[in-house]
């Protein structure tokens, strides 16, 4: 029969916790989620923009329209992730939330309307 020592059980209870409490920090899904949507939101605003042009309307209003409705919960989502520290968030979604932002701003802002590449880029500001 094996001795029991209670420094066994420290240790196990010690493993369990840090297991527990790092899968409850993961900020992943949160990240996922602004990804998602910033990327629904600047086709959004594409899609507006050149709809409007190709009616001959103001495009820069229309997609200001588009962006003014939805940049609120956009920030607000942004600003729930934004203080998310390294062992919160895996690095391969780091790596797809700074390119996905990157791609975004760049849908956007080749548009050619500064006013709205500076107030979707507000957003991850």
């Amino acid at each position: 029969m094996s001795e029991h020592r209670p420094d066994q059980g420290i240790s196990v209870a010690l493993t369990l916790v840090v297991a527990l409490v790092g899968a409850g920090c993961s900020r992943d899904a949160e990240v996922e989620a602004f990804i998602d949507q910033q990327s629904s939101v600047a086709s959004d605003v594409v899609k507006a923009f050149k709809g409007a042009s190709a009616k001959g309307e103001d495009a820069d209003a229309a997609a200001a329209k588009v962006l003014d409705a939805q940049k609120p919960d956009l920030q607000r989502r942004y600003d729930s992730i934004k203080d998310a520290r390294g062992f919160q968030i895996k690095d391969e979604t780091k790596k797809k939330l700074e390119e996905s932002v990157a791609a975004n701003m760049m849908k956007v802002c080749a548009l050619g309307s500064k006013k709205l590449c500076d107030d979707f880029m507000d957003v991850v500001k």
